[in-house]
């Protein structure tokens, strides 16, 4: 028997099975569907298309209506921060204050997590790609204010979540890992967590049971196990995307894509990029043959749900741009980018033809008008695998991640944002992964 049981082996259940065997003598049992790695590589390409790393099996669609997709979600140790662009941006400052204004979320403001910011704090390194036919050197001629994003390197290794802190635990010898295996359900006595059922029929016994299976795969656990919570599964969210692209003139071999980055902000004194950001992607596809210019709406309102439709088939609507607020200001921002982007010379970063293209593309953005720029934006929408909210505090768990009238069951992962933060999720992922560990271990200790 033990401990604790935890479901899920990424960003969140690694930080969660670190602290607890840091700063407790549990014995922690960690679930994860999928396998473990040596190492990482740095090139987010290189590292999702190794067999086995990636679950697309979960059917999503971005906007109403819209097209069906596989959503990529990470199904290895280390989850997201082993297969992810690296990039490390903690949210801004507001979005915990607005989360700690909720019910019952008072230990949520900046105040409190900036010093568990600070304990998780992920190494970071910036690199500077300025070749003249760098998508990066294109962002730097289009925007003065165009900066290096800090990533998660240090001496050029990838900084995942199932690194130092995660292996200190395995030498702790009470962290029993299972890899490839998959769990079903959660057990309960009466209104208490008592441990899992395993896909094979196996039984794990546990005193507490912690979900990080993510924000789209952990309120589907729950649903199966019997859970019914109003709120559960809804309050979904993602930061919409639009990915301009085409063929490189010169094939990109080098280790990070990503390297800059322009941050719309509210004011100029804002923490993070909290309206939109775009990103230069030196590479969309495996062979480098590709680039893009990616442009995402940081700060959303739209809310989206994981549904079960008649045959017991679970899907993922996120419905992005349904709130007005939303498709303004993201049909504002496109043709923002797209004004300071046709000017370029965009010829020295892409093929001849890509190029034009391209152009033909922003010059539409640039000069069509605002329903026409919304339709284009619903044609070409997508998200960037930041799912969250599905479990949120102060409505499915309690603002230290407990699920409301269950005693031992804890949820400690994206789904657990009342509302997304301003930025890529991993690293705030982390940090409420390891408080939430926190509040766990608190209560083992009695």
């Amino acid at each position: 028997m033990a401990d604790v049981v935890v479901v899920g082996g990424g960003t969140a259940g690694c930080a969660v099975a670190a602290h607890l065997c840091a700063v407790t003598d549990a014995r922690v049992t960690l679930f994860e569907a999928g396998d473990q790695f040596a190492h990482h590589p740095v090139n987010l390409f290189t590292s999702m298309s190794r067999p086995g790393v990636l679950d697309t099996s979960l059917v999503v669609s971005a906007i109403d209506h819209g097209e069906r997709y596989g959503y990529l979600q990470a199904q290895v140790l280390g989850g997201g921060s082993a297969v992810n662009g690296l990039i490390v941006l903690p949210g801004a400052i507001d979005d915990f204050n607005e989360w700690c204004e909720r019910d019952g979320l008072s230990e949520w403001s900046w105040d409190h997590v900036a010093p568990w910011f600070d304990i998780i704090a992920t190494p970071t390194s910036l690199v500077e790609e300025t070749s003249h036919s760098s998508v990066a050197q294109l962002l730097s001629d289009a925007w003065s204010k165009a900066r290096p994003v800090p990533l998660a390197l240090v001496s050029a290794s990838r900084q995942s979540a199932d690194s130092d802190a995660f292996r200190h635990a395995q030498a702790t010898g009470r962290l029993s890992l299972r890899l490839q295996t998959a769990v079903s359900r959660i057990r309960f006595t009466g209104s208490r967590a008592t441990g899992v059922d395993l896909v094979d029929g196996s039984v794990v016994e546990a005193s507490c049971v912690v979900v990080c299976a993510g924000a789209l795969r952990t309120p589907i656990l729950l649903r199966q196990s019997g859970v019914d919570i109003s709120g559960l599964g809804e309050n979904l969210q993602d930061h919409p995307n639009i990915m301009f692209t085409g063929k490189r003139r010169v094939p990109f071999v080098e280790q990070v894509p990503i390297s800059r980055y322009v941050a719309f902000k509210s004011d100029g004194d804002a923490s993070a990029p909290d309206v939109a950001h775009v990103l230069g992607y030196e590479q969309i596809d495996a062979e480098g043959k590709l680039a893009g210019i990616g442009v995402s709406l940081m700060d959303v309102y739209s809310r989206g749900a994981i549904v079960e439709s008649s045959t017991g088939a679970w899907t993922a609507d996120f419905r992005c741009l349904s709130d007005a607020r939303d498709r303004k200001v993201f049909v504002d921002i496109v043709r923002q980018v797209a004004t300071e982007v046709v000017e370029q010379d965009l010829e020295a970063t892409f093929h001849a033809t890509d190029a034009r293209h391209l152009s033909d593309v922003l010059t539409f953005l640039v000069t069509k008008s605002d329903e026409k720029v919304s339709s284009w934006l619903d044609h070409n929408v997508r998200t960037l695998s930041h799912a969250a909210g599905t479990c949120a505090m102060g409505v499915v768990c309690d603002g230290k991640g407990r699920v409301a009238d269950i005693d031992d069951l804890w949820v400690a992962d994206a789904s657990l944002m009342p509302r997304i933060v301003r930025a890529n999720t991993n690293e705030t992922v982390a940090m409420m992964a390891t408080r939430v560990s926190q509040f766990v271990a608190e209560t083992l200790e009695g």
